[in-house]
């Protein structure tokens, strides 16, 4: 067919009936050649359309009629065989059809769940506890969009710490403008909806969480021209739904309270909505920015307030959730930093009063400054704990080293004993052949001269006094292996004071004094008292075991800074675990660490017992235990080493 028609599209070109760049093309499922319409004629065939214009018509050539027709009988011969063998198909999976379709269910249910699990594992989601005391309290709870897309700015998120309980189920938030108060309204709708539809959340695992049966929500504006509703309208008409249907089994989330009217009249319809909310035991959470609203959670059981806290002195929001004290807006300060005049802000100043900014500014500033004495206080805590762990250890080893100086102090003794009784037995031995002999004189004479023999090498033996070498010039004179130069000591040149043994480096010089270093000990001493001197072999080698000594001191120390007493092992494998816990552990008694914490999370307690089931073997291991409500309970375990 391919061949034929190219060689009627090349006779329809010879012959003028076709245009030059005239190609095949296709209509109907049909090759056709496209020939002027004047032509149409000449061009033995059968037409199947024509151009916009008219000028072409395009012509199936005769000779391929048939073929067209044999090709066009071959692809409906073969969509009849794929129908049969479908149908055939069919047939056999029939009676199982049933099956099928428990199958098909069962593998939309894993992928449902694998996808669950690796949107989990993405946005670091945990399994929180289901509470029983109807209590809501979530720590560090993260907007999962907002940690998706901060991790890819390479940008951290200020996570969320929320908690009501009965006694406060309504949280009013208050804030500056940007402050992050409707993100963490949106934080709160979206994990609450994300727990109840199953999802695991972002937020540590021993937060907890309680179900709903109405999640009611209004954020956002949902004027409409259509409905003929304006924004204070449409508020109106959620807030209606809300007070309907809102009972202890009901949850509502509203952006800006009482806004879109004039803000007197709003502040009060929002106030009265408010106790009839809370008058129905409903928990919520509300942002405003009106007053009466902050001072509401004073005067009524079960609302409470929260701030979201400015830093006043960078003027920037922090994006932190206080519960338990209202926010100001900080309008004149963010105004400032936007750039507006500074008249006009005096001028609005002077209009509005400050008495009331004032005093919510510096009760803002006050808790800032609480949490940063705070941060310095647990600071030094921690320092004065590692400090008093050194000392500790320095005491430790003290007594170690006064028990090795008795014992050495001891067998001395002893050994010195054994000597002094060779003697007073080799003494009697002598008395007594004197006796024999008579007082031979000759006899006498070399009894003496090996009691003095004796004498002396026990006197060396006691004494054991090296062999002082020999002086080798007047300018240079050596003393214990190390030579002493006549110039004057330089920086990293090897040092000791005259008339002392101990030989250390040079590292300052400080006008008339000179820092040494002795191993891991730094001397502040007189310059003039030191004296340059040069190191053998031996003493070489000695100082290296003394530096080597030193770095094992300085590696223990950095250990012991850089060892964490608490680790989290939520999300690991049993066998993983063991092996790291196992390691850990090690460290932990050769720092000297006591209390220790693993967070293990609660789960189906797998991790938990085998944990505890190896610290139970563990010899050195005085307790363990669940740690208390407030700090994990069965999802930690404290442990105490011996």
């Amino acid at each position: 067919m391919r061949n034929k028609i190219q060689q009627s599209l090349q006779l329809s070109k010879s012959k003028g009936w076709s245009k030059d760049d005239a190609e095949v093309t296709i209509r109907n499922g049909r090759s056709v050649i496209p020939v002027l319409a004047a032509e149409k004629r000449q061009l033995k065939g059968f037409v199947h359309d024509e151009s916009r214009t008219g000028q072409l018509v395009y012509i199936e050539p005769i000779e391929l009629f048939e073929t067209n027709n044999e090709l066009r009988e071959l692809e409906m011969d073969e969509l009849q065989e794929i129908n049969r063998i479908l149908l055939q198909f069919a047939y056999q999976l029939r009676p199982d059809i049933d099956a099928l379709q428990e199958a098909y269910q069962y593998l939309g249910i894993i992928d449902f769940n694998r996808a669950k699990a690796k949107l989990a594992m993405d946005i670091d989601a945990h399994l929180p506890i289901l509470s029983t005391d109807n209590q809501m309290n979530w720590m560090q709870a993260r907007h999962p969009i907002l940690l998706i897309s901060h991790r890819q700015k390479g940008k951290n998120i200020i996570p969320l710490d929320l908690e009501l309980t009965p006694q406060g189920r309504i949280l009013i938030i208050s804030g500056p403008n940007a402050g992050g108060k409707s993100v963490c309204l949106k934080t709160v709708g979206l994990l609450q909806y994300m727990f109840q539809c199953g999802l695991l959340v972002p937020m540590r695992q021993n937060s907890e969480m309680r179900l709903f049966n109405h999640l009611l929500i209004d954020i956002g504006d949902q004027q409409s021209i259509e409905n003929d509703l304006s924004t204070y309208s449409s508020h109106l008409l959620n807030l209606r739904h809300f007070l309907q249907y809102s009972d202890a089994e009901s949850l509502f989330l509203i952006d800006e309270l009482g806004t879109g009217t004039e803000p007197a009249i709003g502040g009060a319809i929002a106030e009265a909505a408010l106790e009839q909310l809370n008058d129905a035991k409903a928990f919520g959470v509300v942002t405003t920015h009106y007053g009466n609203l902050k001072a509401l959670a004073g005067k009524v059981e079960g609302i409470v307030n929260g701030a979201m806290l400015f830093d006043t002195r960078e003027l920037r929001p922090l994006y932190r959730l206080k519960i338990g004290q209202p926010g100001s807006s900080f309008a004149f300060e963010i105004a400032r930093k936007m750039g507006i005049e500074e008249q006009l802000l005096q001028r609005a100043s002077t209009k509005s009063g400050r008495k009331e900014v004032n005093f919510d500014q510096r009760l803002q500033e006050v808790e800032l400054e609480k949490e940063r004495l705070e941060l310095k206080a647990n600071e030094l805590e921690f320092t004065d704990n590692a400090l008093k762990e050194l000392v500790e250890k320095y005491n430790a080893m003290n007594e170690k080293l006064q028990l090795e100086k008795n014992m050495l102090m001891h067998e001395a003794r002893a050994k010195a004993k054994e000597i002094i009784k060779d003697a007073n037995r080799l003494v009697e031995k002598t008395i007594r052949e004197i006796k024999e002999s008579e007082a031979n004189k000759e006899k006498v004479k070399e009894l003496r001269t090996t009691l003095e023999s004796t004498h002396n090498e026990l006197v060396d033996k006691v004494l054991e006094k090296p062999e002082l070498p020999k002086v080798v010039t007047t300018k240079t004179k050596v003393i214990d292996e190390v030579k002493v130069l006549a110039e004057s000591p330089l920086l990293e040149d090897m040092v000791r004071l005259i008339g002392q043994q101990t030989v250390g480096k040079l590292e300052q010089i400080k006008g008339k004094n000179a820092v040494i270093s002795f191993d891991s000990i730094r001397v502040t001493v007189p310059y003039l008292q030191l004296e340059k001197v040069q190191v053998n072999k031996n003493q070489a080698l000695k100082q290296s075991s003394n530096t080597q000594y030193s770095s094992i001191l300085q590696n223990i120390h950095e250990r012991s800074l850089q060892f964490k007493p608490s680790i989290d092992l939520r999300g690991k494998r049993a066998e993983e675990t063991l092996n790291f816990v196992k390691s850990w552990l090690d460290e932990a008694m050769l720092l000297s660490q006591k209390d220790l914490e693993i967070l293990h999370g609660t789960g189906n307690g797998i991790l938990r017992q085998v944990i505890r089931d190896y610290l139970s073997s563990v010899k050195q291991v005085e307790r363990f235990s669940d740690a208390s409500l407030e700090m994990g309970g069965g999802g930690k375990t404290l442990i105490k080493l011996r």
